[in-house]
């Protein structure tokens, strides 16, 4: 399980944004959060595709930033995709 935030040239980083706010590290243990950062603005096809080749899971799912999942999300989800 892992979660890969792709900053894609944010000013600051949000890396910087995420460890301010605790709270939003405060995740399962089992899932591990990883940063990617492109210097520069790629745009969002490229920052899903960083995210996409980085990715080690046997089901990777990209939300975009305007997005704001609630918690456990994913669950429904991946219980979908284990029944089909």
């Amino acid at each position: 399980k892992e979660i890969i935030v792709v900053d894609d040239g944010s000013d600051p980083p949000l890396e910087e944004l995420f460890q301010k706010d605790e709270k939003r590290l405060d995740q399962d243990p089992a899932c591990r959060l990883r940063f990617l950062r492109h210097e520069q603005t790629t745009g969002l096809m490229a920052a899903k595709l960083t995210g996409g080749r980085e990715a080690r899971g046997d089901v990777v799912a990209f939300i975009d930033c305007h997005c704001a999942p609630q918690m456990h999300w994913h669950k429904e989800i991946l219980e979908q995709v284990r029944i089909n």
